[in-house]
């Protein structure tokens, strides 16, 4: 084929459910315009938060029930989409026409936002650092469900890559609760130093 690869940022299912990934996963096989190897596909919050909106969590350091769940759910049925070496990184990245897509998966089953790991990062760096030595004119292509932070209109809603609530009077003096880990901020300082970073998302209803 000539098509340079598929991608699918996330939230291919509603709820979570196994009936709802292998309905996706099958559709993609039998209508997949591009070979396996050019196909991307990362989870999005509706994939990994679970069908029970009861335990829908967004806070990071309390336990998400339906992640471990989904995490296998989206690895086994994601493995003719990861790299040959690896099927078992939630993050990794593929040469595709002659460029570098990185995949920045979240690491747990968050209501809303993302969550990326100490190691996450610095493999997103050291990846970033690679590609920028090897040829520094070079576009290299992120991808991420959710939005870095005040990156375009809306970004920032829907508790945008780093974690804040909408629901007002959660936080200090009435303010929305922040669950921000830091990481929005130290992708930026990444793509800064390597600018060479073509950052790509959804997850924003922004009509």
């Amino acid at each position: 084929d000539t098509n340079i690869g598929f991608v699918n940022a996330g939230d291919f299912t509603s709820q979570s459910t196994a009936a709802q990934y292998e309905s996706f996963y099958e559709t993609t096989a039998a209508h997949n315009p591009v070979s396996d190897e050019k196909t991307l596909i990362l989870l999005g919050n509706h994939d990994v938060r679970g069908p029970n909106s009861g335990d829908f969590n967004k806070d990071p350091n309390k336990d998400c029930p339906y992640w471990e769940t989904a995490k296998e759910l989206y690895l086994t049925n994601n493995a003719p989409y990861m790299p040959a070496d690896d099927k078992e990184t939630l993050y990794y990245s593929k040469e595709l026409g002659g460029y570098t897509f990185i995949m920045l998966n979240t690491e747990n089953g968050l209501k809303d936002a993302m969550y990326m790991s100490d190691e996450q990062l610095a493999w997103f760096e050291q990846t970033m650092k690679e590609c920028y030595e090897e040829d520094p004119t070079k576009p290299v292509f992120i991808i991420s469900h959710q939005p870095l932070n005040n990156s375009h209109w809306m970004s920032n809603i829907l508790d945008g890559f780093d974690g804040w609530s909408n629901a007002a009077g959660t936080g200090p003096y009435g303010q929305p609760q922040s669950y921000n880990t830091g990481k929005d901020a130290a992708v930026k300082e990444v793509m800064a130093k390597y600018p060479v970073g073509v950052f790509l998302s959804g997850h924003i209803h922004n009509q």
